[in-house]
């Protein structure tokens, strides 16, 4: 960041966030940069923006054989 942006000094600062608490920040402008699994969805959209996409992970879903469960579908 520090060369493209092409500075002569760029400080670091470390800050611990939550889940509850990222967005916010971010969006408030105490911290400009958020690394972590922060799911990029509309809603999310509308505070921040977000990078290009480099971490993509799906879920699953663990049940008994017996329970006639075979797509989210039957869950609802």
């Amino acid at each position: 960041v520090k060369k493209d942006l092409k500075l002569a000094k760029l400080e670091v600062k470390t800050l611990e966030v939550t889940p509850q608490t990222r967005i916010p920040l971010e969006a408030n402008q105490t911290v400009d940069l958020e690394c972590s699994s922060t799911t990029n969805n509309v809603e999310r959209q509308n505070q921040v923006s977000f990078s290009s996409t480099f971490f993509v992970v799906g879920a699953r879903l663990l049940v008994r054989k017996n329970s006639g469960i075979k797509h989210w579908s039957d869950l609802v």
